[in-house]
């Protein structure tokens, strides 16, 4: 399927989510990578700065990792992305230039698996997010409130990595300092 929906969200925000997820769908949260193949509930899942997977087991009874022994830094165990699952990146605090800072984070459905229901279950995710969260006006994908309010106190959003410090980068964040001191 190939589609994504891109956040800003704190921890918070974050457990709304999952709780939505796991009170809609028999979901569990999974690390998508692992050194073993057995699959095991992730605790503090919005903590982790791990990429994790969202396993609906409705439409998936069975979920084990493969693995992977060809892989740059050692062999492990990775979800198959033909799967059925969700990958979910949660959004990490760091700081750039001294600023404190947010990392972007999505819910991403690679699998092409055709059935419908798949493709349901992402755009109720979807749903969710776009009527909790505004759009963001800096980039891609949508703010929560409280995102907005810790903004507003003088945080930044970054896109899903921690940019170079350029002078595109420079630009781009001062103009979400300026939003910020017009509001």
């Amino acid at each position: 399927m190939g589609k994504q929906i891109v956040f800003h969200m704190l921890e918070d925000d974050c457990k709304a989510l999952l709780e939505f997820v796991q009170q809609r769908d028999p979901v569990v949260v999974t690390a998508r990578d692992g050194a073993s193949e057995e699959i095991s509930p992730m605790q503090e899942s919005c903590k982790s700065t791990r990429t994790m997977c969202l396993w609906n087991r409705s439409l998936l009874p069975a979920l084990k990792r493969e693995f992977i022994s060809d892989a740059k830094y050692g062999p492990y165990y990775r979800v198959d992305d033909d799967l059925p699952v969700l990958e979910l990146s949660v959004c990490q605090m760091t700081d750039w230039e001294g600023t404190p800072a947010l990392i972007q984070g999505r819910v991403y459905a690679g699998s092409q698996d055709p059935r419908s229901d798949y493709k349901s279950w992402f755009d109720a995710i979807a749903r969710w997010i776009r009527k909790r969260c505004a759009r963001n006006r800096f980039s891609d994908g949508y703010v929560s409130p409280s995102v907005s309010e810790w903004q507003a106190s003088g945080g930044i959003l970054l896109p899903m990595f921690k940019p170079p410090v350029t002078a595109e980068w420079l630009k781009f964040f001062d103009a979400q300092r300026a939003a910020r001191s017009m509001t």
